[in-house]
């Protein structure tokens, strides 16, 4: 095997290659995460989470949603963002949330569309989240 010597462009490139995973990556999610509810009065508040962060790897953490109701289905759709970074990250857990409000509607079951997700849920007894 013949050894090569370490050249200038060889080290530049390594740590080119090594800062690439300290930089800052745009990262998002659409109509992803757990539902959870609360009734709060006259409305209920929909509360999507998504997956753990890294408080230390991820920031600039905001989250969108909309929710509209037609008939017995009530559809929500949101959207979670963040940067986020490589290299040595912390364990915690830093979950992203988005918050919207639905006026609280006529007792009965409803079907919950969210992305690719749908559960039935009852009003006025809402559950804590969605079913796992």
């Amino acid at each position: 095997m013949t050894r090569r010597p370490i050249t200038p462009a060889l080290l530049f490139g390594l740590f080119a290659l090594a800062a690439c995973d300290r930089r800052w990556q745009d990262e998002s999610t659409q109509n992803e995460g757990i539902l959870c509810f609360e009734l709060q009065g006259d409305f209920i508040e929909i509360t999507v989470k998504g997956s753990c962060l890294s408080g230390s790897c991820s920031r600039n953490i905001e989250g969108a949603c909309e929710v509209t109701r037609n008939a017995s289905t009530i559809e929500v759709t949101s959207e979670l963002s963040w940067q986020e970074r490589g290299g040595a990250c912390t364990d915690d857990c830093v979950l992203p949330e988005a918050n919207c409000l639905l006026r609280t509607p006529p007792d009965g079951r409803y079907t919950v569309v969210h992305g690719g997700e749908t559960f039935e849920i009852a009003v006025p007894d809402v559950p804590a989240c969605q079913p796992q």
